[in-house]
């Protein structure tokens, strides 16, 4: 009801990715021209860290709940020599704490991490994986591909707005296979640093805050005409 209000009411109605403007249009009658689309902005940090010289431990992301799937990190890794570190809190953690006992897979629950903190710990990364069901525009995607991480993560429609796969990271279908994200490890030094190059690039182009703060004050300039 919120949403639909606001629609009516509004001038422009911004939203982060393409699938959202296209469910607001399926589920509500609204105009077109009142839905904008302003993604997530990150804060770009410098890094001097060489790729090869980076922790070859998973990092992954996020709210220690269902909709993150960490069920089907921890079962993709089972019985393999991969080490994650999971940073986040939730009602799910001694679930997947258990899960993780079970399965042979070793997980370093990390806990929480402010923004900043956050912003320094990727650098320190190789591979980013995200098992994600649902997301909208993803900050930690961003946030990863903006610090030079290879980022691996579910093929869903909000992530393929963001990840082109084989350019700037890897997408995967289906379920979570370790022996597909093994042979992203395998390639060529070369090869993952020139993807790790493509991501910061896409970053700096299009979600900086520089590049949203210039789309946001357009918005409000053509609010006033």
């Amino acid at each position: 009801l919120f949403t639909q209000t606001s629609l009516i009411f509004s001038d422009i109605y911004t939203v982060t990715s393409e699938s959202d403007m296209k469910l607001l249009l399926r589920r509500f009658n609204t105009k077109f021209s009142t839905l904008i689309k302003v993604p997530n902005y990150v804060v770009t940090t410098n890094f001097d860290l060489k790729f090869n010289e980076r922790s070859e431990n998973i990092l992954s992301v996020g709210r220690l709940e269902s909709q993150k799937n960490f069920e089907e990190l921890i079962e993709g890794f089972s019985n393999t020599q991969f080490e994650i570190d999971l940073i986040g809190s939730g009602s799910n953690e001694q679930k997947l704490r258990d899960l993780s006992d079970n399965h042979i897979t070793k997980v370093n629950f990390l806990g929480t991490y402010s923004n900043n903190q956050l912003l320094e710990l990727y650098k320190n990364y190789k591979y980013y994986v995200s098992t994600s069901n649902f997301e909208g525009n993803s900050k930690t995607i961003l946030e990863s591909l903006s610090s030079g991480c290879i980022v691996y993560a579910k093929d869903i429609p909000n992530n393929r707005e963001i990840i082109t796969h084989e350019v700037n990271g890897f997408l995967y279908s289906g379920k979570f296979d370790y022996k597909e994200f093994q042979i992203i490890k395998n390639l060529p030094t070369s090869t993952l640093e020139k993807i790790s190059e493509s991501a910061v690039n896409l970053i700096d182009s299009s979600y900086s805050i520089g590049a949203i703060s210039n789309l946001e004050y357009e918005n409000y300039i053509n609010l006033m005409k």
